[in-house]
């Protein structure tokens, strides 16, 4: 009598959790295409990079500090220009942060806002790579840290402010370099999302995209 409405409880227990991580995980969502006219670049502009400096090919990543799909192949980006060398050829990634917030991307179109707050994250990691690059390391490992994922926008601030200090931080938030990048990765952002498919993690090369 006592085991039974303890085994119902856990069931009951358990399918809760069943149903809640089902609605709150993100779905997985495949694309791919191709473009006839060429795509803006902002790799002029100086941006962090993973892998060789003279690689073969460079590959740009567009990515958000909020998103979590992001945030899984963060963690094994590194060994990716290693693995690929085996087809014969080098290959580096730029890192191109690209909120997905409707606070500042145009080609974000919903009513529910699920990366409120990406501005500031994405924009302060740039800010903190502008200032003292050596330092984007930890910086970028702050923000996609797994035990406090995703920050918060007063978190960033702070840390980026830590690095760099407040009023350089200031400085760089609303530099005409960061809107030069912001300008052209919306662009790129725009032009390479099918519709209805305008996520990330994406990888663009030349005139396709993935």
């Amino acid at each position: 009598r006592r085991v039974v409405p303890a085994f119902v409880l856990g069931l009951c227990l358990a399918a809760a959790l069943a149903l809640t991580q089902y609605f709150t995980t993100p779905r997985y969502a495949y694309d791919s295409g191709r473009v006839e006219e060429s795509l803006p670049d902002p790799t002029p502009l100086g941006l962090p990079l993973v892998g060789d400096e003279d690689a073969d090919a460079r590959v740009l990543l567009l990515y958000d500090y909020r998103c979590s799909h992001c945030r899984k192949l963060h963690a094994w980006l590194p060994e990716l220009p290693e693995l690929l060398s085996s087809e014969g050829k080098s290959v580096s990634f730029v890192l191109c942060p690209v909120p997905l917030s409707t606070e500042c991307n145009p080609y974000i179109s919903t009513d529910v806002d699920l990366f409120a707050g990406s501005c500031t994250l994405d924009k302060c990691a740039l800010a903190v790579w502008r200032r003292k690059p050596e330092a984007f390391a930890g910086m970028d490992a702050f923000l996609f840290d797994e035990s406090a994922f995703p920050r918060s926008e007063a978190e960033c601030r702070a840390m980026a402010a830590s690095l760099i200090g407040e009023e350089a931080l200031e400085v760089e938030l609303h530099s005409e370099w960061m809107r030069s990048y912001m300008s052209c990765v919306f662009e790129l952002f725009g032009r390479t999302s099918s519709p209805g498919k305008g996520a990330v993690p994406r990888f663009v090369f030349a005139d396709r995209y993935m």
